[in-house]
């Protein structure tokens, strides 16, 4: 009798755990299902800015650096201080959960810069002598230049229109000849001797947030994943900590009906160099949605502004015009670097 009683009084047990089970998983669902609210979506938009440089290392040594290659395979900002280099690149960004399930985000956003693309030097030294015989060119017009400017502050005085600007104009033309032959020396040093060359690219990223006092945050972020084409990267802050006052975004198994009207939360003119500013606030703007066209000006919301549906669910973010869907945005996760 004893163990029978002592048998009923597990099944009522494992009953009853059964039904708190079910009602924690369906409340846990129902909650990490709940469409966001406006205030949710401005508190998960961030500006991200990038800082991108090349360069040019001698035996493993840092020597030379430049932002860029333009189209006719000029090194653009070419220079021996790497602060005289960096390219600023800003685009719109936004936390998110690893997983959909549960919290997961721990310091990580994704943010999309599209011209941010690596290119490549198939033969170093080779364009480094192409560089000199440029810097030469350059040098010899920088030299006529300066002959010209001294010969017009020495047949006019201070008391004659214009001349505070030629002596301004001149100073720069100076200051510019001294740098253009300091690097020519430098390069024809290189050219002149066996040594090793490499090219490395280096990509610096900072997160910038309002805290809940209206202050503006900041902090740097380390590159865990980017997409095959370099155009969406995965990010995380350095301590893997999600700000107290953010709201990390999270994608749905299912498909969210999107058709239609779409919600876009984004800085406006943040990708404007005229306007753009840290301190202005994300703002929600209606669009049309059109397959994964969305019908928005660049100038009210740029790339890595996330997208909602009208209701508030998230469906992705833009690129270049278009929407790139939530699953594959997921695929940066698959790739992201393990510690």
């Amino acid at each position: 009798m004893k163990r029978l009683l002592s048998c009923i009084c597990l099944k009522r047990r494992l009953f009853l755990f059964m039904i708190v089970l079910v009602i924690a998983s369906a409340s846990l669902i129902i909650w990490r299902s709940w469409r966001f609210s406006g205030r949710q979506m401005v508190q998960a938009t961030v500006i991200v800015e990038q800082s991108s440089w090349y360069e040019i290392t001698v035996n493993g040594k840092p020597m030379l650096y430049f932002g860029g290659i333009s189209g006719d395979s000029v090194l653009d900002k070419l220079s021996v201080c790497r602060d005289s280099s960096v390219i600023l690149r800003r685009s719109a960004g936004f936390w998110i959960d690893r997983y959909w399930l549960f919290p997961s985000c721990e310091g990580r956003l994704i943010t999309a810069f599209p011209d941010a693309i690596q290119r490549k030097i198939t033969d170093l030294r080779r364009q480094l002598t192409l560089e000199g015989k440029r810097l030469q060119r350059l040098l010899k017009k920088l030299r006529m230049q300066d002959i010209e400017l001294k010969y017009f502050l020495r047949a006019h005085g201070v008391q004659d229109e214009g001349h505070a600007m030629i002596a301004n104009f001149e100073v720069g033309i100076t200051d510019k000849l001294y740098a253009t032959h300091r690097l020519l020396i430098l390069i024809d040093s290189i050219c002149n001797v066996k040594c090793s060359l490499s090219l490395r690219h280096k990509r610096l990223f900072k997160v910038f947030y309002h805290s809940n006092d209206g202050s503006l945050r900041q902090q740097i972020c380390k590159e865990n994943a980017h997409s095959v084409d370099g155009k969406l990267y995965l990010l995380q802050t350095q301590d893997k900590e999600t700000p107290a006052e953010a709201t990390p975004l999270r994608w749905f198994p299912w498909h969210a009906n999107d058709d239609g009207k779409v919600l876009v939360t984004g800085f406006g003119g943040l990708q404007e160099p005229l306007f753009a500013t840290y301190s202005t606030h994300a703002t929600i703007i209606p669009a049309g949605k059109t397959g994964d066209l969305c019908d928005i000006s660049p100038v009210l919301a740029g790339d890595g502004s996330p997208v909602f549906t009208a209701h508030g669910w998230f469906v992705g973010c833009l690129l270049g015009g278009n929407i790139v869907d939530r699953t594959v945005l997921s695929d940066l996760f698959n790739n992201e670097k393990q510690p």
